[in-house]
């Protein structure tokens, strides 16, 4: 009876909505996802009373309608030596610094670092953006708060402008310090491989360092799931940072591992492990 009651009630769970399936212009390209589980990137080229005419790398072919249970833009993504690398989903991040790239208005996503630093970022434009965030560490009297407002100057396919901040501080507590970095930077590039640059200076209390931090970086996209990332810095002193890893990326999600080290003053330590964590929402 049970099994009997169990199979009637998925029988009579709603199908999802179909989607409007409408053709496309040359130059879009579409990404339908069929009822079982697999997906297509091309285009639409016309609509019939129960099938679609669909162009892809390898040809047109005749799709049954009912078979497409989503239909979507793919914005960014690309075909190279007959491979499909979907749209990057952490172009406007290095390892940990921002690049210039922007959200865009209404896109968004969770971020992670080292497990305890969570945060969210949000698109309030197609220039501007906010996020932020706060520490977790387990059993600990304060957290420390983060806020990362960013505006976007120049923004197109390869070259891109943005200022920006990063603001730290311990709420509740008088005898915390606030501080933070302000910054700008540049990046050239498309989002698979770039090369991004930025000055920032760091401040305390209010009290804003008289000498720059130097950032370099830049990303390489290796194959449709893995790019390279780097982010190095110049301090004022004389202090080094230098940072490199690999980010493992899946459709809308990207996960990193990175070694940093750091050298001045006579001191070298290697090698500090950064993971990170990112998933994006519209």
């Amino acid at each position: 009876m049970l099994l009997t009651a169990a199979g009637s009630a998925t029988a009579q769970q709603p199908l999802p909505p179909r989607p409007v399936l409408i053709p496309a212009d040359s130059g879009v390209q579409q990404r339908i996802v069929l009822r079982d589980g697999s997906e297509l990137i091309g285009r639409i080229l016309s609509v019939g009373d129960s099938t679609v005419q669909f162009q892809s790398t390898i040809g047109v072919m005749t799709i049954h309608s009912g078979s497409i249970i989503k239909l979507a833009n793919e914005r960014g993504g690309s075909y190279r030596n007959g491979q499909y690398y979907f749209p990057n989903p952490n172009s406007t991040r290095l390892i940990f610094a921002p690049t210039a790239r922007m959200l865009r208005r209404g896109e968004g996503y969770f971020s992670d670092y080292w497990v305890f630093f969570p945060g969210i970022s949000v698109g309030l434009t197609d220039f501007v953006s906010l996020g932020g965030g706060m520490s977790i560490f387990p059993e600990a009297s304060s957290q420390v708060m983060y806020f990362t407002p960013k505006v976007g100057i120049v923004q197109s396919p390869k070259v891109n402008f943005a200022v920006g901040a990063l603001i730290a501080s311990v709420p509740f507590d008088s005898d915390a310090n606030s501080a933070g970095i302000l910054y700008g930077v540049g990046t050239w590039g498309d989002v698979d491989n770039s090369f991004t640059a930025g000055l920032g200076y760091g401040y305390t209390n209010g009290d804003l360092a008289s000498n720059p931090a130097v950032l370099i970086g830049g990303e390489s996209r290796l194959s449709p799931r893995v790019s390279f990332v780097t982010e190095n810095y110049l301090l004022p002193g004389g202090f080094v940072i230098l940072g490199g890893g690999l980010r493992f990326m899946g459709r809308g999600m990207a996960f990193d591992l990175a070694l940093t080290s750091f050298n001045g003053e006579g001191e070298n330590f290697c090698c500090l492990p950064f993971v990170g964590f990112v998933y994006n929402f519209k």
